[in-house]
């Protein structure tokens, strides 16, 4: 029999929130966003991309982050920062 698929989430807050509630797929990551609350929903699975790399993608896609939690832990201030100006 097949193992179930495990779903992971992964919680992100914009600095600037949507006008209207909206899904964006970033990197195989479904990113459901209402005002300034993003959800990435995703079936688990192992990626090549860095801790910040992935950030990155996020950031360009959705707009600047002020939170952003992924692989069981929360990305720093520093990091954050560092992430949003990369994401440019």
């Amino acid at each position: 029999t097949l193992a179930p698929v495990e779903t992971v989430t992964r919680p992100a807050t914009l600095a600037t929130a949507v006008q209207s509630a909206a899904d964006k797929d970033v990197d195989g990551v479904t990113w459901r966003c209402e005002a300034d609350k993003c959800v990435g929903t995703a079936e688990r699975r192992d990626s090549l991309d860095s801790y910040m790399k992935e950030c990155r993608k996020v950031a360009a896609a959705l707009g600047k982050l002020t939170r952003f939690y992924s692989r069981g832990r929360e990305m720093s201030e520093r990091d954050l920062n560092n992430c949003n100006r990369a994401a440019q």
